[in-house]
Protein backbone atom coordinates (compact mmCIF):
# COMPACT_ATOMS: atom_id res chain seq x y z
CA UNK A 1 0.00 0.00 0.00
CA UNK A 2 1.54 3.37 -0.79
CA UNK A 3 2.05 5.46 1.95
CA UNK A 4 0.58 9.32 1.75
CA UNK A 5 2.06 12.28 2.70
CA UNK A 6 -0.09 14.57 5.19
CA UNK A 7 -0.76 17.84 4.39
CA UNK A 8 1.64 19.06 6.71
CA UNK A 9 4.29 17.24 5.15
CA UNK A 10 3.55 17.96 1.62
CA UNK A 11 3.02 21.66 2.29
CA UNK A 12 5.43 22.03 4.64
CA UNK A 13 6.94 25.56 3.22
CA UNK A 14 3.61 26.70 2.55
CA UNK A 15 3.20 26.11 6.31
CA UNK A 16 6.03 28.26 7.63
CA UNK A 17 4.91 30.85 4.81
CA UNK A 18 1.59 30.98 6.19
CA UNK A 19 3.16 31.13 9.87
CA UNK A 20 5.41 33.68 9.38
CA UNK A 21 2.45 35.88 7.38
CA UNK A 22 0.54 35.24 10.61
CA UNK A 23 3.04 36.28 13.23
CA UNK A 24 4.15 39.38 10.85
CA UNK A 25 0.78 40.56 11.77
CA UNK A 26 1.18 40.78 14.83
CA UNK A 27 3.55 43.35 14.80
CA UNK A 28 0.57 45.75 13.05
CA UNK A 29 -1.93 44.91 15.10
CA UNK A 30 -0.57 44.33 18.56
CA UNK A 31 0.61 47.13 20.60
CA UNK A 32 2.22 45.05 23.36
CA UNK A 33 3.90 42.76 20.92
CA UNK A 34 5.70 45.19 18.84
CA UNK A 35 6.67 47.36 22.18
CA UNK A 36 8.40 43.95 22.91
CA UNK A 37 10.11 43.55 19.27
CA UNK A 38 10.67 47.20 19.70
CA UNK A 39 12.65 46.70 22.84
CA UNK A 40 14.71 44.08 22.07
CA UNK A 41 15.92 45.95 18.49
CA UNK A 42 17.22 48.46 21.03
CA UNK A 43 18.69 46.86 23.56
CA UNK A 44 20.48 45.06 20.78
CA UNK A 45 21.72 48.24 18.96
CA UNK A 46 22.53 49.57 22.21
CA UNK A 47 24.72 46.62 23.51
CA UNK A 48 26.34 45.02 20.21
CA UNK A 49 28.21 41.99 22.64
CA UNK A 50 24.18 40.61 22.68
CA UNK A 51 23.74 40.66 19.17
CA UNK A 52 26.74 39.26 18.86
CA UNK A 53 25.92 36.36 21.09
CA UNK A 54 22.29 36.23 20.52
CA UNK A 55 22.27 36.25 16.78
CA UNK A 56 25.87 35.13 16.00
CA UNK A 57 26.58 32.61 18.66
CA UNK A 58 29.64 34.02 19.48
CA UNK A 59 31.22 33.39 22.81
CA UNK A 60 31.91 36.55 24.59
CA UNK A 61 32.62 37.74 28.03
CA UNK A 62 29.71 39.93 29.14
CA UNK A 63 30.10 42.68 31.93
CA UNK A 64 27.39 42.98 34.83
CA UNK A 65 24.87 45.15 33.06
CA UNK A 66 24.89 43.36 29.84
CA UNK A 67 23.76 40.18 31.44
CA UNK A 68 20.86 41.91 33.00
CA UNK A 69 20.11 43.12 29.58
CA UNK A 70 20.18 39.76 28.18
CA UNK A 71 18.01 38.62 30.68
CA UNK A 72 15.56 41.73 30.02
CA UNK A 73 15.65 40.37 26.41
CA UNK A 74 15.55 36.39 27.18
CA UNK A 75 11.98 37.63 28.47
CA UNK A 76 10.90 39.43 26.01
CA UNK A 77 11.30 36.61 23.34
CA UNK A 78 9.63 34.37 25.68
CA UNK A 79 6.83 36.94 25.98
CA UNK A 80 6.83 37.32 22.67
CA UNK A 81 6.59 33.76 21.90
CA UNK A 82 3.66 33.19 24.15
CA UNK A 83 1.95 35.67 22.44
CA UNK A 84 3.00 34.17 18.82
CA UNK A 85 1.56 30.61 20.36
CA UNK A 86 -1.91 31.82 21.72
CA UNK A 87 -2.41 33.88 18.26
CA UNK A 88 -1.61 30.68 16.23
CA UNK A 89 -3.85 28.35 18.58
CA UNK A 90 -6.62 30.91 17.67
CA UNK A 91 -6.06 30.61 13.27
CA UNK A 92 -5.92 27.40 14.12
CA UNK A 93 -9.22 27.03 15.77
CA UNK A 94 -10.86 29.57 13.51
CA UNK A 95 -9.08 27.54 10.06
CA UNK A 96 -10.50 24.38 11.93
CA UNK A 97 -14.09 25.79 12.55
CA UNK A 98 -14.35 26.50 8.79
CA UNK A 99 -12.99 23.97 7.21
CA UNK A 100 -15.77 21.31 9.67
CA UNK A 101 -18.04 23.63 8.74
CA UNK A 102 -17.46 23.34 4.95
CA UNK A 103 -17.91 19.73 5.87
CA UNK A 104 -21.17 20.12 7.02
CA UNK A 105 -20.39 18.95 10.80
CA UNK A 106 -22.16 22.83 11.94
CA UNK A 107 -25.07 24.51 11.06
CA UNK A 108 -25.16 27.40 8.23
CA UNK A 109 -27.62 29.04 10.17
CA UNK A 110 -25.86 30.46 12.82
CA UNK A 111 -24.58 33.79 13.96
CA UNK A 112 -21.11 32.59 15.47
CA UNK A 113 -20.77 30.12 11.92
CA UNK A 114 -21.38 33.35 9.72
CA UNK A 115 -19.27 35.56 11.07
CA UNK A 116 -16.28 33.23 11.23
CA UNK A 117 -17.08 32.13 7.59
CA UNK A 118 -16.92 35.71 6.31
CA UNK A 119 -14.12 36.15 8.16
CA UNK A 120 -12.20 33.02 6.84
CA UNK A 121 -13.63 34.04 3.17
CA UNK A 122 -12.60 37.84 3.10
CA UNK A 123 -9.07 37.30 5.12
CA UNK A 124 -7.62 33.78 4.46
CA UNK A 125 -9.48 31.63 1.33
CA UNK A 126 -8.58 34.84 -0.90
CA UNK A 127 -5.72 35.41 0.31
CA UNK A 128 -4.23 32.24 -0.53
Amino acid sequence: MKNLDSFFTAYCNEFWHYEESIINELSKKNKEYSAMEDFIENKLKEYSNLRSVLEDSKIIALNNDEVKVLIEILDKYMQIRDIELEEMFFVGGRNAFYYFSKMGIFQNDNYIFNNIKEEMENNYVKKN
